[in-house]
């Protein structure tokens, strides 16, 4: 069987010079190609555009963020490229991903594609994952693993075409955030049908999780509004109660774990 290369895709924000930059310097460095496609400005939309978008959204999605309705049409814009292209699957970037070395090795050869992909995600995860007990090694420190579970994040995964055209079959009324929709199995109505792979440990990873002392970390986040220190603790706080503490016990106990990123 040929290998081929697999496209990549980059979203990035017109006025986002900066992390352009820093995205071309992730790829150059990985000596792999990209297509830009240029993200809708959320914070951008005037007052009758953002009404008009929640016109055929279910209010069982909640409230959004201006830059969670950019973020959302963004990545559906890159999911019809896709589900209309010539390839069987392409990669999926946002602007403030920083890459591991391995990227290329998976970028350059789709030889070690499972037949059975919708998604494979590329970035670690902000929560525990359930993930099948046996994996698919692709090199000797790098594996594969079918996610059972909810995940989040949604900075970089590989999309199969097939996919693609369920995602943007799916009604409007039932469409959520990027990664409630793509990942969230209690709030999604098509995640808990698609074959999810993580990679472990992750080959990718959002710039805001990244330590502060962590030297590559670069950019604040553009749909997070809450950033500051100040609201991250109170979140924190206000979450740590007993019963989410005895119910992440609980999900350790039953073998969720953490995707670490490493470089």
């Amino acid at each position: 069987m040929v290998s081929t290369i697999i496209k990549s895709y980059v979203i990035n924000l017109d006025r986002d010079f900066g992390r352009m930059a820093h995205i071309h310097a992730c790829f150059r460095d990985a000596d792999v190609d990209f297509e830009r496609v240029s993200a809708v400005d959320g914070r951008g939309m005037s007052e009758e555009e953002f009404k008009n978008f929640f016109e055929t959204i279910s209010q069982a999605s909640g409230s959004w963020l201006r830059g969670q309705v950019g973020c959302f049409l963004s990545h559906y814009a890159v999911w019809t490229k896709i589900a209309l292209g010539a390839e069987n699957c392409a990669a999926i970037f946002e602007d403030d991903i920083h890459v591991a070395e391995f990227i290329r090795d998976i970028l350059t050869n789709d030889a070690w594609l499972p037949e059975d992909f919708d998604i494979i995600r590329l970035e670690t995860s902000t929560n525990r994952m359930l993930l099948d007990k046996y994996p698919i090694r692709i090199s000797s420190d790098r594996f594969l693993y079918r996610v059972r579970s909810t995940s989040w994040c949604a900075g970089a995964y590989i999309l199969s075409r097939s996919c693609a055209r369920k995602l943007i079959s799916v009604p409007k009324s039932c469409h959520n955030k990027t990664d409630y929709f793509l990942f969230c199995h209690e709030h999604s109505s098509i995640a808990k049908e698609l074959t999810v792979y993580q990679f472990f440990p992750a080959v990718a990873t959002q710039d805001q999780f990244l330590t502060k002392r962590d030297e590559m970390r670069q950019f604040p986040s553009n749909i997070n509004e809450n950033t500051k220190l100040l609201g991250r603790l109170v979140t924190y706080f206000k979450n740590a109660t007993p019963y989410a503490i005895c119910k992440s016990i609980y999900k350790s106990l039953l073998g969720f774990k953490r995707v670490p990123f490493r470089p």
